[in-house]
């Protein structure tokens, strides 16, 4: 990791069930309360500008394949967050000026006791430009199953690593 840069992680557990998920539903630790994956102090100044370097997505449940997308925002979207529903973010009429991009990882791969993926410098949209929002230094995401479909593991874990350089 080069200098001043910082990785921040954020983990949530899925719902206890092993309800299968359909392309473009929500990953998320609740299906009636979910909340937004929420990287903390990515700056170290509200309103600053940064770069997400490299982007890294484990999965406790082995031999999988999906692929997922993150939505970022610079705010809490307005979307749906709840688990295994249909994705609406970023939602046009109040999120255009929040949303900062999406991160689209691979498929995922099994490394025998995870699943994961990674997006790195030179890969399609990396580095990725945000700017916190006037009174915030925190980035918003929803994760998303891209293409994929799968049976989830009751009470399965998924951690997001981005490494961060701000400006």
């Amino acid at each position: 990791m080069a200098k001043n840069q910082r990785e921040i992680t954020v983990e949530k557990t899925r719902p206890a069930d092993t309800t299968a998920y359909a392309n473009e539903d929500v990953w998320s630790e609740n299906t009636s309360t979910g909340t937004a994956w929420t990287f903390s102090r990515v700056t170290l100044f509200n309103a600053q500008t940064g770069f997400i370097t490299k982007a890294l997505i484990q999965c406790d449940d082995t031999n999988i394949t999906p692929t997922f997308t993150m939505y970022l925002f610079n705010v809490t979207p307005t979307g749906n967050l709840n688990d295994n529903v249909a994705n609406t973010n970023p939602v046009y009429a109040t999120e255009s000026d929040n949303y900062i991009g999406r991160l689209d990882w691979g498929a995922m791969e099994d490394l025998g006791g995870a699943s994961e993926a990674e997006i790195v410098p030179g890969d399609t949209g990396m580095p990725k430009p945000f700017i916190c929002a006037a009174s915030d230094n925190t980035l918003y995401g929803v994760l998303v199953i891209r293409t994929g479909a799968y049976t989830p593991t009751n009470g399965a874990k998924i951690r997001v690593t981005l490494t961060i350089a701000p400006d």
